[in-house]
């Protein structure tokens, strides 16, 4: 009789094992997709740039208030990656800064996971 309690426990362990492990590479495949995502980020960051600080002599008040500046967008080159882009967003607080899509139907999606297949998989329908 102790011997079939073993046999159940241990495969049941087993079974939970398999459980943990099939769980973990579904989070390593997830790790790696976004991994991609973040590679492809960075690749549409070369369009981008920051605005240069101007060095000039402000007051104590002037310097306190925050100044906006706006990023410098390639957009022909981001249009020759895809040619719906029509904005770009970004939220410094929320560190988002992505390109804006659209088109005039779901093609656009369909045409923007082609070219990014790495991206699309972050963004919402």
């Amino acid at each position: 009789m102790r011997k079939k309690g073993n046999t159940v426990l241990a495969g049941l362990i087993i079974c939970l094992l398999l459980v943990f492990l099939a769980a973990a590479g579904k989070l390593f495949g997830a790790y790696l997709k976004y991994q991609k995502g973040d590679v492809s980020y960075e690749k549409l960051q070369e369009y981008v740039q920051e605005p240069e600080e101007e060095e000039s002599p402000e007051s104590e008040k002037e310097k306190e208030e925050p100044k906006n500046r706006y990023l410098e967008i390639d957009f022909a080159g981001l249009k020759a990656v895809n040619p719906d882009v029509i904005a770009w967003i970004q939220i410094p607080a929320l560190d988002i800064s992505y390109p804006v899509v659209q088109g005039k139907d779901r093609r656009y999606r369909e045409l923007f996971e082609k070219c990014l297949p790495e991206m699309a998989e972050k963004i919402p329908a």
